[in-house]
């Protein structure tokens, strides 16, 4: 029981830390950690993750808006369909295997951080001039609704995609990509959390009730740096401790 309550302090403070940097869902680093290193369920896994996130992104949003990097304007189409189809994925979620969620969870942690190494998010530019505003409707739609799916269905890849949504689909800096991620986030958190445990009940009330706080300690403190640091510095640290933090999951998982 000791041992499970120093996973829980450090996933939800390592989740915080990712969360308040560049955006991250918390089910990156929960989700496999309680999964691999405490024996939890997956389904209730991500439900803890998803709240985790719900206060954590809450707060990073508040500190990223506090420097004027939240526009809601342009992303109110993508929020809107986000929060639909995450319900969709937490309903698909709860008819796969649990064990394989699991297993598939456990794998997304040092992928993601490749990503940040080998393929940085950057401020690609807006497309908003360069094609019609049908059009960009319609990849909203279909965006929205893989990023909610997926958030959904795993707990994780939501923030990472709504990074890559906001900066190549409408433009954002990537400041402003991460402080409007975590604002949609909360919702997407909050949605998914509602789902999972109205479909599967709750989970464990002490990994729950850490986690959030851990989660929202680490996410109030790395939010105040990452407003001072550079994208390029972002996108190292981030990928650096995904895919060290990743490998370690995924032996303990495989043991």
């Amino acid at each position: 029981m000791i041992l499970n309550i120093i996973v829980y302090i450090l996933a939800g403070l390592g989740a915080g830390v990712l969360t308040g940097f560049c955006g991250i869902s918390a089910a990156v680093i929960v989700t496999p950690a309680l999964v691999s290193l405490c024996g939890f369920d997956a389904y209730h896994a991500v439900c803890v993750a998803m709240a985790s996130d719900v206060i954590a992104s809450a707060a990073t949003a508040y500190s990223f808006g506090k420097h004027g990097n939240v526009r809601l304007k342009d992303a109110l189409i993508l929020m809107a369909v986000v929060l639909c189809f995450t319900f969709v994925g937490s309903w698909l979620g709860d008819l796969i295997p649990h064990e394989a969620l699991g297993t598939i969870s456990v794998f997304i942690t040092p992928l993601m951080g490749l990503k940040f190494l080998f393929l940085p998010t950057t401020n690609l530019g807006s497309v908003l001039g360069e094609q019609s505003r049908r059009d960009l409707i319609i990849e909203t739609l279909f965006v929205g609704a893989g990023i909610g799916l997926i958030a959904g269905f795993a707990g994780a890849g939501g923030g990472e995609m709504l990074l890559f949504a906001l900066t190549t689909l409408l433009g954002y800096e990537v400041k402003e990509a991460i402080g409007t991620g975590v604002f949609i986030m909360a919702f997407i958190a909050l949605v998914g959390c509602v789902s999972h445990v109205y479909i599967g009940g709750w989970p464990d009330m002490t990994a729950f009730v850490i986690c959030i706080i851990g989660n929202f300690s680490g996410a109030v403190f790395a939010a105040r740096i990452a407003n001072k640091m550079t994208s390029e510095a972002l996108n190292r640290i981030i990928g650096i401790f995904l895919v060290s933090s990743g490998l370690i999951m995924l032996i303990a998982h495989f043991l």
